[in-house]
């Protein structure tokens, strides 16, 4: 059980920083599923930052951005950074669904790029 949760947060972590192909990813994670009674990875602002940067680049079209966040949407296995919790929940959601909110443009991901900065702003400890 331990190597298999051990794979599992491999996976999961592939799944955050989008380092393998995602197919690849969710493939070898579906025989998993996505219950869990423990959180094996934590969803970071670092995260998104990294994949609506990639987006911008030109290297992740809106399409797999959308497949990303849908794959992380929901999962019990993956935890989301408590401080940012609320922030991380709600944009994961609007990037999974586009047709519910709108669909991924390089103005919008600028636009939750402000948003995301000014996240880690609110929660930055007022000593700092």
């Amino acid at each position: 059980m331990h190597v298999e949760n051990d794979t599992r947060k491999t996976l999961l972590t592939q799944l955050l920083v989008l380092s393998l192909p995602i197919e690849t990813t969710l493939k070898a994670l579906a025989r998993f599923g996505w219950d869990s009674d423990q959180e094996l990875s934590i969803l970071k602002l670092d995260h998104i930052e990294d994949v609506l940067r990639r987006y911008l680049a030109g290297q992740l079209t809106a399409n797999l951005v959308e497949t990303w966040a849908d794959a992380i949407e929901g999962r019990e296995d993956i935890g989301m950074e408590e401080r940012d919790e609320d922030f991380l929940r709600e944009v994961i959601f609007e990037l999974a669904n586009p047709v519910l909110h709108r669909s991924l443009s390089e103005g919008y991901a600028r636009s939750i790029l402000s948003r995301l900065h000014q996240a880690r702003l609110d929660t930055r400890p007022e000593s700092e």
